[in-house]
């Protein structure tokens, strides 16, 4: 798996020759993947008004539950091209921050990939 790498601000990487730095790790591609997909929240992005999530929705809603939440980021973690199944190992849900923080357990195609502090939600906290 090929993508151009982007940093913690999600600002394309380019190294010392000028050329884009690219991802051809596929811990890393689903990483990214999993980190933009989380981290889109529904409506911001013009071309597309359907992309995302309704975190402030989800997180602000008394009745949607950390089980809701974690079966939610399951189906959308499994949408990703690539993803066969997502095991959520543990979900730390900050209401007021509106932020969750994951854990989870990726089959892929290849490989079971574990990736740990995955930070979504609200960035401003």
């Amino acid at each position: 798996m090929i993508d151009l790498k982007l940093d913690e601000e999600n600002d394309l990487i380019i190294n010392h020759t000028g050329d884009f730095e690219l991802i051809n790790n596929e811990k890393e591609y689903y990483k990214q993947k999993i980190k933009l997909e989380l981290n889109t929240f529904y409506s911001e992005w013009f071309l597309d008004s359907e992309v995302g999530l309704a975190w402030h929705e989800m997180l602000g809603n008394k009745d949607f539950d950390e089980a809701k939440l974690n079966l939610y980021l399951k189906k959308k973690i499994e949408e990703i091209d690539g993803v066969k199944e997502v095991e959520i190992i543990s979900s730390d849900l900050n209401r007021e921050k509106r932020q969750c923080n994951l854990s989870l357990k990726i089959k892929s195609k290849n490989e079971i990939i574990k990736l740990n502090n995955i930070k979504s939600g609200n960035k401003n906290g």
